[in-house]
């Protein structure tokens, strides 16, 4: 399939053979359908099809959504940013696969962690930047995101892909992340509230995180550093040193005080 790339909607379509061969090795053999988020114009398409899998694409691209759909393959026409196209998703569990756009990438998670049973596993690609914010959440290179998605799934590194790989090439190196459920997954209920905590505690990065926390949930810094005490924490702990076991301590306290 042959269509120009679109600066507006970051495009940057994945060409590499190696590369899909490595995604597609992270891809789980299992038997639920597969999602694809903004298939482009198909070099990893093709060879999802290929698996014999129910396949479903989401391409934001009023163009290329029409020529898959020619092609005979489910596609719904939508901003994956947008959690609209969640309700005319078929009521089902799908393995996600997405080379991200760029500019959406983050927006686009938080869509998919609003229904993450429907998610069970997920590989995406990811700017290498954004990417460490999941793979090192509760370091500096993290941030609150990251952490949101640690409460929901294990996060692993799959590859690191070159601009190379794409046409047209990137400015920023990319890198793929696998994404697995895991087994004591926060509630779906419980994320919007934590995101809500979340970015009020990561407002002030280099913050005294005992003040932010206090302040948040309205209870006294005392309080809140015997909870640190609880989960490891030392008092003059700062955002960016909360991993996402110390923040679910953190939430539940906060929820049950």
């Amino acid at each position: 399939m042959v269509a120009r790339a679109k600066k507006s909607l970051g495009q940057h379509f994945l060409v590499d053979g190696g590369v899909i061969e490595q995604i597609l090795g992270a891809v789980p053999a299992q038997p639920e359908p597969i999602l694809e988020i903004g298939p482009g114009r198909g070099a990893l398409t093709e060879r999802l099809r290929e698996q014999q899998r129910p396949l479903v694409l989401v391409e934001k691209d009023a163009d290329l959504a029409t020529q898959w759909r020619a092609r005979g393959i489910e596609t719904l026409e939508a901003d994956a940013a947008d959690p609209a196209w969640l309700d005319a998703l078929p009521d089902r569990q799908f393995t996600v696969v997405s080379n991200l756009p760029y500019n959406a990438a983050t927006a686009i998670v938080r869509v998919l962690l609003s229904r993450w049973p429907r998610f069970p596993v997920m590989v995406l690609m990811f700017q290498r930047e954004v990417a460490q914010r999941f793979s090192e959440a509760g370091s500096r290179l993290g941030g609150p995101l990251g952490v949101l998605a640690a409460l929901v799934y294990r996060v692993r590194t799959v590859l690191d892909v070159p601009p190379g790989a794409f046409s047209p090439p990137p400015k920023v190196q990319s890198r793929v992340l696998r994404f697995d459920v895991r087994e004591d997954a926060a509630p779906p209920e419980d994320l919007d509230p934590a995101w809500r905590l979340l970015l009020q505690l990561f407002q002030r990065r280099r913050a005294r995180l005992d003040r932010a926390l206090a302040n948040a949930v309205g209870r006294s810094r005392g309080e809140v550093q015997a909870w640190f005490r609880e989960c490891g924490l030392r008092e003059d702990a700062r955002p960016d040193h909360l991993s996402p076991e110390q923040f679910r301590v953190l939430f539940h306290r906060s929820r049950a005080a």
